[in-house]
């Protein structure tokens, strides 16, 4: 068992795939720090990763993903239009937005819920174990928006 893992998350994720995660973030300094964090946290994952929007964009087209590790500056657009982009083209809404920024600021926290991120994260003093919970939030959050979704037959805008 990883060090960093309670027994109750360590037996959760045990037989659980890897999680398909793909970091947003035009530093690829920034990107490799995410990484090392969630090599950290003790999270099973596959990586990808882009240094904007349009190229995410391109890699979710090739790619599944679970959760979207979102930086708040990007080139192209900032990352919350760019959520509010992932989650208006989605039918399903199936991916976790976790929003990352070196900007402490809780006004951002409120406006990045309201454009569909599922967790917000600030980047200064960020530590594996928030990593892993802003992940497996996210996705948590995620499998439970599918399935709402399906069992209410309500496509089309996201249901949390």
């Amino acid at each position: 068992m990883h060090p960093n893992l309670s027994p109750l998350v360590a037996a959760a994720t045990v037989n659980q795939p890897p999680l398909s995660l793909h970091a947003v973030d035009e530093s690829a300094f920034d990107r490799a720090r995410l990484r090392r964090l969630c090599h950290a946290a003790g999270l099973r994952f596959r990586w990808q990763e882009a240094s904007g929007a349009a190229e995410m964009m391109e890699l979710l087209a090739e790619h599944a993903v679970d959760v979207v590790l979102l930086d708040y500056f990007l080139p192209d657009i900032d990352g919350l239009a760019c959520a509010a982009r992932l989650r208006s083209g989605r039918e399903d809404h199936a991916i976790g937005i976790v929003l990352v920024s070196g900007r402490a600021d809780d006004e951002l926290g409120a406006r990045a819920s309201l454009a569909g991120c599922d967790v917000y994260l600030q980047k200064s003093g960020l530590k594996p174990d928030d990593v892993r919970k802003g992940v497996l939030r996210a996705h948590f959050v995620q499998t439970i928006r599918v399935t709402l979704s399906t069992l209410t037959g309500r496509r089309g805008r996201y249901l949390m």
